[in-house]
């Protein structure tokens, strides 16, 4: 049984950027995305924890969750950042990177404008994840 409920977040105009980032993975890397996320909906006493990570600083507010893909032949940290509340059992996903990338920090700052967008003008839609 689901206990928690993953959101995907899709700016008003804008491709969401955790659809487009799942498409360009290889089917292994989709499919461990896939079962960690399931893994953690399952979890009845989700709470912050090793697996979502409140970031700090400048990035107060929001959360990270942590999926490290180990492969035979390579290995991947994936990172989903995206709103959460305590109270909630859904996980607003925002964007998603390869930690040890170049992309990684300016992705941090668009997840920051998605929030706020969505938090304060209520742009972009929310629906839920398709695993």
């Amino acid at each position: 049984m689901l206990h928690w409920k993953f959101k995907d977040y899709r700016p008003k105009g804008v491709r969401c950027q955790i659809e487009e980032w799942y498409e360009e993975q290889d089917g292994d890397i989709q499919g461990e995305f896939d079962l960690a996320l399931l893994v953690l909906a399952e979890n009845e006493e989700w709470s912050e924890t090793t697996d979502c990570v409140a970031l700090a600083g400048d990035y107060l507010g929001l959360y990270e969750l942590v999926i490290d893909v180990t492969l035979e032949d390579k290995f991947v940290a994936v990172r989903v950042i995206g709103i959460w509340r305590p109270d909630s059992p859904n996980f607003i996903m925002l964007v998603c990177a390869e930690k040890d990338t170049s992309n990684y920090v300016p992705l941090l700052k668009k997840a920051l404008e998605y929030k706020e967008a969505w938090e304060q003008r209520r742009e972009g839609e929310i629906y839920d994840h398709i695993f």
